[in-house]
């Protein structure tokens, strides 16, 4: 009885004492429109925390490093997408307070013709492997940078020092069995 009652407090514990591990995620939106022809479907890259959109490919420590952006086909035959351009966007500041910034989101049509083949597409990514760094600088300032711990000059103090890579996956399966048709 003990044991049992020691597990359950073992237990208990862990869960109201756990946090959270917070870190930003890669994956797939992909929504599907068939109200007018040419029917299509509309795909975005995600990155942050929240699904579906939380933050943009470039951020202030970075922009993230796509190894591949891939359409796959029934068959399992890879179309390479055209990659996102990633480059830091200047900050608007508005009479408001608000701030303003474009960023690309990897957005891609892929259109389905009359010759679209039946079956399950995916769409794939993979981010190149990459570092995240985070530290407090000579001034006390907290900084983070996408290299590897031995390429950051003016280190005070190491908050965290990560290597990181990612893969992502989404599918659709057409909902017909002939290929789709354009008016």
């Amino acid at each position: 009885m003990k044991r049992v009652s020691l597990s359950v407090i073992v237990v208990l514990a862990s869960v109201i004492f756990s946090t959270q591990a917070i870190a930003h995620t890669l994956w797939i939106n992909l929504y599907e429109s068939f109200a007018h022809p040419p029917k299509h479907a509309i795909l975005s890259l995600g990155w942050g925390h929240v699904v579906p959109m939380d933050d943009l490919l470039v951020t202030e420590a970075g922009p993230l490093q796509l190894a591949s952006f891939d359409l796959i086909d029934p068959a399992f035959n890879k179309t390479a997408l055209p990659m996102p351009v990633l480059k830091m966007e200047d900050v608007i500041k508005t009479g408001s307070g608000m701030t303003a910034q474009c960023g690309d989101l990897g957005i891609r049509k892929l259109g389905l013709t009359d010759k679209t083949k039946p079956g399950t597409y995916q769409v794939a990514a993979t981010l190149k492997e990459t570092f995240f760094t985070k530290y407090l600088d000579k001034k006390g300032k907290q900084k983070m940078v996408t290299r590897p711990l031995d390429e950051v000059k003016g280190v005070e103090k190491v908050l965290f020092s990560v290597k990181f890579k990612s893969s992502t996956g989404t599918d659709s399966t057409t909902r017909h069995s002939e290929p789709f048709t354009s008016s």
